[in-house]
């Protein structure tokens, strides 16, 4: 299942037509609470680092889990690397290893994709005199560098992001870039083993917008994306993709200003976790509300979109993200107080987590608020992982323009059977 977050203004789109179930949130209804969650560790800071692009990805291999992030060079203010750490479960960060390194420039779009045993990790290297590049590297079971880092030929320079997903054989990726002063593209290749392309890359969608990716991931033999029109009056998008980037029965149009934050695939339906109303910080999306949706192999919307949560006039929501628990799914995102103009400006955003059912249709877990332990900065972005009924949250205290990685822990225990 696809589940998506979206606000009113997805029921009101004549393009679209989809209903709400009923008038009140998710969380303002009822709950069924199968779930007694607890903050059993609060949001602690941890190592000082400052990132270019909110790119940790916190990931298990076996018993012991680990964290790839991007940081700045301790010797140059314009450098960045991108590094990998263990990670233990009260979220003390261990030491850290260095996979890349960009001289006056900037890292990016991290993504990995695990393929027996080894990791194929994905990356954008950019700056200002020599535009971008996608670079690629294997890492054996060890997270040892075995192959590259190396530049994926046949792409032009001027990208924006990247994303990528497992294919049946390498990866598949799709990225954006300026084909012109007035145009974007969003583009499809499939990469081998060794990370170059295996034919032609396949331009998908132009847009004389700007292009902002969301999230992509495999869906059975073909592909799910969701990306959004910056420039106003921008909309959001989902699109299912086949082996040759071929979109099947889309795009979809979302909503206005949407963006698409999380997918998650359970079986034949994807679930997608969306925003709605802009309401950017320093390029942060937000929205007024958080909306749910499923979708289907052809593409299409299947059943009714739920209202997750809403936020009053000066609030904002943003970056909802879904967690897999056995059957049903956590879900987190950030709030924060709307920043009209900025001047030297800080978040001031809380986590907010609930467990819902496998449909994402119900709510079974009372709601908890994780609140930034600093006197400044605010709760951004997060992704977690689970260790039996202990979910370790990694968390982003963001300021004016660098960040803090933070760790929280919330314990899960089962009341009841569904």
């Amino acid at each position: 299942m696809i589940g998506c977050a979206y606000t009113d203004d997805y029921a009101r789109d004549p393009a679209l037509s989809a209903p709400l179930v009923g008038k009140e949130s998710l969380l303002s209804a009822s709950s069924d609470a199968r779930y007694a969650c607890e903050t059993s560790r609060l949001v602690t800071p941890s190592v000082p680092t400052v990132s270019f692009g909110n790119d940790e990805i916190l990931f298990r291999r076996g018993d012991d889990m680990f964290v790839f992030m991007t940081e700045n060079d301790a010797e140059s203010d314009f450098s960045a690397r991108l590094v990998v750490a263990s990670i233990d479960r009260d979220g003390n960060i261990g030491e850290t290893r260095i996979i890349a390194k960009k001289p006056a420039g900037w890292i990016n779009s991290v993504q990995m994709v695990e393929r027996d045993g080894s990791v194929m990790l994905l990356w954008l290297e950019s700056n200002p005199d020599e535009g971008s590049s996608i670079r690629i590297a294997t890492l054996d079971d060890n997270l040892e560098v075995v192959d590259g880092p190396h530049t994926v030929l046949g792409i032009e320079q001027d990208i924006d992001q990247a994303r990528s997903a497992p294919a049946d054989r390498g990866l598949a990726l799709i990225w954006t870039q300026r084909e012109s002063l007035t145009e974007r593209s969003l583009s499809f290749a499939m990469l081998d083993e060794s990370g170059q392309m295996t034919d032609e890359p396949r331009v998908v969608f132009r847009s004389d917008k700007g292009l902002r990716l969301g999230e992509f991931v495999r869906f059975r033999n073909r592909y799910a994306a969701t990306y959004d029109e910056v420039d106003e009056p921008g909309s959001g998008y989902f699109v299912v993709l086949d082996e040759e980037g071929m979109p099947h029965n889309g795009p979809l149009r979302l909503g206005r200003n949407a963006n698409g934050e999380s997918l998650l695939v359970r079986g034949d339906e994807v679930l997608v976790a969306y925003t709605l109303f802009g309401s950017p910080y320093l390029g942060a999306d937000g929205a007024h509300g958080i909306r749910l949706a499923s979708f289907g192999l052809d593409g299409n919307r299947k059943g009714q979109v739920r209202a997750v949560d809403s936020a009053a006039s000066d609030r904002f929501l943003m970056r909802p993200r879904f967690i897999p628990f056995g059957d049903d799914i956590a879900l987190l995102w950030s709030e924060g107080t709307v920043i009209h103009e900025c001047g030297g400006c800080m978040p001031d955003n809380l986590l907010k987590f609930v467990v819902l059912d496998g449909t994402g249709g119900k709510l079974v877990s009372k709601p908890i608020e994780l609140i930034n332990p600093l006197d400044r900065g605010g709760l951004v972005r997060s992704q977690g992982i689970w260790n039996d009924e202990d979910l370790l949250l990694l968390t982003k205290i963001a300021f004016h323009t660098t960040a803090q990685l933070a760790s929280a822990t919330i314990h899960c225990e089962a009341t009841s059977e569904p």
